[in-house]
């Protein structure tokens, strides 16, 4: 690890003094010595932080010496703050760190659209597919109540989209009496419910 790490961090190191194993010390006496700058207390906390970036998932090596020092800068700005305690293990606390900034990582790669101000959303509302839904069943309701011969009448011109003269063919009528038929008949289906203004 460089003494020398980005965001204008830079750790300082000191030698390590004769016999003080720091594979022999605790988690705690670690990150004091690595707050002091120990050099063999830095090569070990580097350690365990590459160790930590590795379990956070597969990465370039490009990205994965970049991802070491925004871990480790964080680790360092972490236990030089002033009463700072280790809570646990350095490694779970180095672990935590190495995840979120891989994290951080993968939401600053995210592909992202541009919004389109003028896009527009056609699909209905739930309120909207409701009121649908409600003038669907007085329609199925109105034309239950009506005459036979109405029924015939919007279900051939409305649904199978049929003229008038083959209406007329098939019930024997003219297709003008037809056409004022279908026109009396909308407007009682009208007077029991809105559907609207279609007009034959």
């Amino acid at each position: 690890m460089s003494p020398n790490l980005h965001d204008g961090m830079m750790i300082k190191r000191t030698a390590s003094k004769p016999g003080t194993p720091v594979g022999n010390v605790d988690d705690a006496a670690l990150v004091r010595l690595f707050r002091q700058g120990d050099t063999a207390a830095c090569r070990a906390v580097e350690t365990q932080m590459r160790a930590a970036v590795l379990s956070a998932g597969h990465l370039p090596a490009d990205d994965l010496q970049d991802l070491l020092q925004e871990a480790t800068v964080q680790l360092w700005r972490y236990v030089s703050v002033d009463g700072f305690v280790l809570r646990g293990s350095l490694r779970s606390l180095a672990v935590r760190i190495a995840l979120a900034r891989r994290i951080d990582r993968i939401r600053r790669r995210r592909f992202m659209v541009e919004l389109d101000d003028d896009l527009r959303d056609d699909s209905r509302g739930a309120l909207e597919l409701l009121a649908e839904k409600e003038r669907l069943a007085g329609l199925h309701r109105a034309l239950g109540a009506i005459r036979e011969l109405c029924r015939i009448l919007v279900r051939g011109r409305f649904l199978e989209n049929r003229t008038y003269d083959e209406l007329g063919a098939e019930l024997d009528r003219a297709p003008e009496t037809l056409r004022v038929h279908l026109h009396r008949c909308l407007r009682v289906l009208r007077g029991m419910m809105d559907i609207g203004d279609n007009r034959p």
